[in-house]
């Protein structure tokens, strides 16, 4: 049986359906303004059994509202995303050192949208440049029913929800300047260097490394 390490947040009804205060974006000046920085929601779970099933990595998270759950055994891992941001973050801090079973597994951040290689696994957020967006990537921020919001500058944004997960667009400007620039090409004044994200975000994270590859 799963440990009982409850996050101090209380289980509830799924959320409202989408409205105008659902989608959040917040602005924050450590934001370029051509960029938008997202909150991921999505928990990785590391030292996945196979007997392991998505009912008991599901029971791990008592209290908090589980949106989807991969389970991919053959890597030993396990994807959970959560409802909100607020919940991921409890997950993240409160299950450190949780156990299925008398088995330990790893609790951290996992990303769940955009480019793993731009993910900051410490804070559980990305900042990816509107310009280096692909069109899908705007259209499932901003009509997303949970997470997303306006394609704006400068503004931070829970994860949105994508049917199927994110999955990369061979189409998408910065691949294509990435690709560009490894055949010799310029940047095209894009901008494309900007990839670390070592500066303090300020936002809460839990530690190691996850991603759905």
């Amino acid at each position: 049986m799963a440990m009982d390490r409850r996050p101090p947040v209380p289980r509830g009804p799924p959320p409202p359906p989408p409205g105008p205060d659902w989608k959040r974006a917040v602005k924050d000046p450590s934001v370029p303004e051509g960029s938008m920085r997202i909150l991921s929601r999505t928990v990785y779970v590391g030292g996945v059994q196979e007997w392991m099933t998505k009912d008991k990595l599901v029971g791990l998270f008592q209290g908090l509202r589980v949106e989807s759950c991969f389970v991919n055994h053959p890597k030993f891992n396990a994807f959970i995303k959560m409802y909100t941001r607020e919940e991921a973050e409890a997950a993240v801090q409160s299950l450190q050192g949780a156990m299925i079973d008398d088995m330990s597994v790893k609790i951290s951040w996992g990303c769940g949208f955009g480019p793993k290689d731009h993910f900051d696994y410490m804070t559980g957020s990305i900042e990816l440049t509107i310009d280096g967006m692909s069109e899908n990537e705007k259209r499932w921020l901003s009509t997303s029913p949970r997470g997303g919001g306006p394609i704006e500058g400068g503004t931070v944004v829970e994860e949105p929800f994508v049917e199927g997960g994110w999955k990369p667009d061979p189409n998408a400007p910065r691949l294509l300047q990435q690709q560009q620039m490894a055949e010799g090409g310029d940047d095209g004044g894009m901008g494309m260097g900007r990839g670390g994200f070592g500066g303090g975000f300020g936002f809460r994270g839990g530690r190691g490394r996850g991603d759905w590859g």
